[in-house]
């Protein structure tokens, strides 16, 4: 869920969707172990590796505190969003990096899990300085060993 008042993000885990309930927003996705938090344009993914529950895997475009040097991570959960660590993210959103003006660079980038359910494969788009033009990048990302 995206708050759209506040740009946060929320999620919800359901066995049932006749349980759903469209006016709660769920839980607010926060990291364990910083606090931060994440908003605008998630994106989640679930790998079967990581134990009995898997790995729920989130990124966002911001971190909601927008510190000055600190980049929005990959937020991973082992316990079926109980709990959120985090580990670097290769691609991070960068709002200086936009040449084009299209402030959709980096954006929101698309990730999915290999045949290595440990590892995730991510993408996510750039402008390319020197030639006005912009260009792919990939990340594959190790979440767990």
């Amino acid at each position: 869920y995206y708050g759209a008042a506040n740009g946060l993000v929320y999620y919800k885990i359901t066995r049932d969707v006749s349980d759903w309930n469209p006016t709660y927003p769920g839980t607010l996705l926060q990291a364990t172990d910083d606090g931060y938090r994440l908003k605008g344009a998630p994106s989640c993914i679930w790998s079967p590796a990581g134990g009995k529950n898997g790995t729920l895997i989130a990124t966002g475009k911001l971190l909601a505190e927008e510190k000055s040097g600190v980049q929005p991570k990959i937020y991973i959960s082992f316990d079926y969003g109980k709990t959120w660590d985090t580990i670097e993210n290769f691609l991070p959103y960068d709002p200086t990096n936009d040449t084009l003006k299209t402030n959709r660079i980096g954006h929101r980038p698309s990730f999915f899990v290999g045949s290595d359910p440990s590892v995730i494969y991510m993408m996510n788009n750039t402008d390319d300085p020197e030639t006005g033009m912009q260009r792919m990048q990939f990340a594959r990302i190790r979440i767990y060993d």
